[in-house]
């Protein structure tokens, strides 16, 4: 357990803060999901975002909601061929953290990958196999490499993050990482990332860049 379960926050409130732009698990709607999986996709952003309100880091730094994967090339804009989003992407000065927010099922369970392109799940008390093999994609390998190239003067960081459920949050062996190396870690480490981050200025231009990505 880790105090950022869905139970312990339910009655937190999201609270409204003048460094959010747009809203956490908008840009679900018209992505071509199901019913479930659209759903597990709001409560984890919304846990994500409730776990940044109860950690007082909601206001430490600027955080931009379902952000298109830009186009390769300049100038900036959202890609005119693929859908997809980058759930979370957070800003602090020059360093822009990329965060794509899975809610998985959990518990007493260990996540792990043998091929690095399926993400598996093993129950700690028996050592098998549960679960379905997540197929892991390339989104955020490639929103990585294109935020890498049109922002070639900031930091970028990119995460794949494991939201608990009120079951906890299961573990991860050494070494898990999703396509193009981007490590997969439990919400309590990001916080710990993000909390280490030093309050900057926001430069009004890479905002104004940023909002224009946003999905409405």
């Amino acid at each position: 357990m880790t105090g950022y379960e869905p139970r312990v926050l339910a009655g937190v409130p999201a609270s409204i803060s003048v460094n959010v732009r747009g809203a956490a698990g908008l840009g679900l709607f018209g992505a071509g999901f199901g019913d479930a999986q659209r759903h597990a996709g709001q409560r984890g952003e919304i846990g994500f975002y409730k776990a940044l309100c109860v950690s007082g880091l909601v206001d430490a730094f600027t955080s931009y909601w379902s952000v298109a994967l830009p186009a390769s090339n300049l100038p900036v804009r959202p890609d005119p061929v693929f859908s997809t989003d980058i759930d979370c992407v957070v800003v602090s000065g020059t360093t822009l953290v990329l965060l794509d927010l899975k809610y998985y099922a959990s518990g007493d369970v260990t996540w792990f990958s043998d091929d690095g392109a399926y993400l598996q799940c093993r129950d700690n008390p028996t050592g098998k196999t549960v679960q379905k093999p997540r197929r892991m994609s390339k989104n955020m390998q490639m929103a990585d490499e294109r935020f890498r190239r049109l922002f070639p003067g900031h930091t970028v960081r990119s995460r794949v993050v494991l939201i608990p459920t009120d079951q906890g949050l299961g573990s991860v062996a050494p070494g898990t990482v999703w396509p193009g190396g981007i490590p997969l870690v439990g919400l309590p480490e990001v916080i710990d990332e993000l909390r280490r981050l030093a309050p900057t200025t926001l430069d009004l231009a890479l905002d104004t860049t940023l909002r224009s990505l946003l999905k409405d």
